[in-house]
């Protein structure tokens, strides 16, 4: 009450500094710029080439139809996956390095079935202009994705070099995976 009026809240406008309660959990800092870019351009091409496929009306041979729909689907569920594993607090509780392996094989996996399943396409499609564009969207997406995969390999071997060069950090690497395996055992014995 300030000057004899009282005060009421209206109901449903936030006063605190965050808005979003649901984001405050989210954050874009795991990722670099480009590998964000990266990743938002999988999602974006990915669904587009499923949103293509899904426009084709009529096709004689279904299988390669199907076939490049599952890919597309399956690519565009797993790059939103993986964005969100990068971009919530899951990422800390799984480690750096497994978020890593996931997304390495999930890139690689899903850039090779998709590159096969855009050929397969592209051999049986009756050539119309939206099965051109799911096509062109297909190989896009999955340039994208094994671009992504060889780029997590990359650093990865440019990693372990550095490793190599320097004693000092190989043995505190050596030393932090031994720790973890131990812990991975002491684990699994009290599991049985």
């Amino acid at each position: 009450m300030e000057n004899g009026v009282p005060f009421y809240e209206q109901p449903g406008v936030m006063t605190g500094p965050n808005k979003w309660p649901c984001m405050e959990h989210c954050t874009l800092k795991n990722l670099s710029n480009w590998r964000l870019s990266l990743k938002f351009a999988q999602v974006m091409l990915s669904f587009l080439a499923f949103i293509a496929e899904e426009a084709v009306m009529r096709s004689n041979s279904c299988p390669g139809l199907y076939i490049f729909e599952f890919a597309s689907c399956g690519a565009f569920i797993l790059s939103i996956l993986i964005l969100a594993l990068y971009c919530t607090t899951v990422y800390q509780k799984a480690g750096e390095d497994r978020v890593t392996c996931v997304d390495f094989f999930v890139a690689a996996v899903v850039g090779l079935l998709f590159f096969l399943a855009s050929i397969i396409f592209t051999v049986t499609a009756e050539k119309q202009l939206i099965e051109n564009t799911a096509i062109t969207f297909g190989f896009c997406a999955s340039t994208l994705f094994l671009v992504d995969g060889a780029q997590i390999m990359m650093k990865r071997i440019v990693e372990e070099k550095l490793l190599e060069t320097i004693p000092t950090l190989r043995r505190n690497h050596r030393d932090r995976r031994d720790h973890e395996r131990r812990d991975i055992q002491m684990l699994n014995n009290h599991r049985v």
